[in-house]
């Protein structure tokens, strides 16, 4: 559940500023054209940069890091995306 609440407050703020956007935008209060251009910005800038910080923060000697479960992890992605590529 921990780790459920630190995703939400990662993210939550970014999808909230989306829906914001939208609602601006179907009231008519913005342009489509910008509504776009932040919406590029928010998922290409801010929401990896939100990421990064937030896992840039995270202390891996206190969380008792499995090495092995996370190469398992990381070669099972690896190889879902070039099967679906």
């Amino acid at each position: 559940m921990e780790s459920f609440i630190y995703s939400l407050n990662a993210t939550l703020p970014l999808f909230l500023l989306i829906t914001l956007g939208y609602i601006l935008q179907y009231t008519g209060n913005i342009p489509r054209e910008f509504s776009v251009m932040c919406d590029k910005f928010v998922f290409n800038v801010t929401l990896p940069v939100t990421l990064f910080m937030s896992m840039y923060q995270v202390d891996l000697r206190s969380t008792g890091l499995n090495v092995n479960f996370t190469f398992y992890c990381f070669i099972t992605t690896l190889i879902s995306i070039l099967g679906i590529w």
